[in-house]
């Protein structure tokens, strides 16, 4: 019952139609921890789990969050269009069906991030605080504070200034 009343609001709240206030409310009521000024666009997608935005925590359109292993966003992190956070995958199974047993992993995505547009993270995946994702790319390990990575898989571009990070 849980589940059907989650996919029945998770289709409501990705209406065009909402105000911001309103999608609030609906993401409350399937179960999310929502923080203060928490802005979800249109046509994002949440499926069934724990997920936490912390306060200030932007979303744009098109993004799909993955709760079944547990998400975690900190606060004042955007994340633009087109992103994936995947907590579930398969084990390689044998020849038969190489899409094995389904396992879960958790995300966390630190304080102050920005995910760049079509970025994809990947389950077991931990982002630190100030972090950068390039756009399009494929977060696959962990990512140390104040970095940004990008490619696909993502890998260390540039460490960033740690200054001026929020508490």
């Amino acid at each position: 019952m849980r589940h059907r009343l989650f996919r029945l609001l998770n289709s409501i709240q990705k209406w065009d139609i909402w105000p911001v206030a309103f999608r609030r409310v609906l993401m409350k009521a399937m179960g999310i921890e929502v923080g203060d000024r928490v802005v979800v666009t249109c046509d994002v997608d949440f499926v069934f789990g724990k997920i936490i935005l912390h306060d200030r925590v932007f979303i744009n359109r098109g993004v799909l969050i993955d709760g079944e292993g547990s998400v975690a966003i900190g606060a004042a992190t955007h994340i633009a269009p087109r992103c994936m956070i995947l907590t579930a995958t398969h084990a390689v199974g044998n020849r038969d069906r190489r899409a094995g047993g389904s396992t879960r992993r958790k995300v966390s995505v630190g304080r102050a991030c920005w995910i760049g547009a079509g970025s994809t993270i990947l389950p077991g995946v931990a982002i630190g605080d100030g972090v950068i994702v390039g756009a399009g790319s494929v977060v696959t390990g962990h990512i140390p504070d104040d970095e940004l990575h990008a490619g696909v898989p993502a890998v260390l571009k540039k460490r960033l200034a740690s200054e001026g990070l929020e508490e």
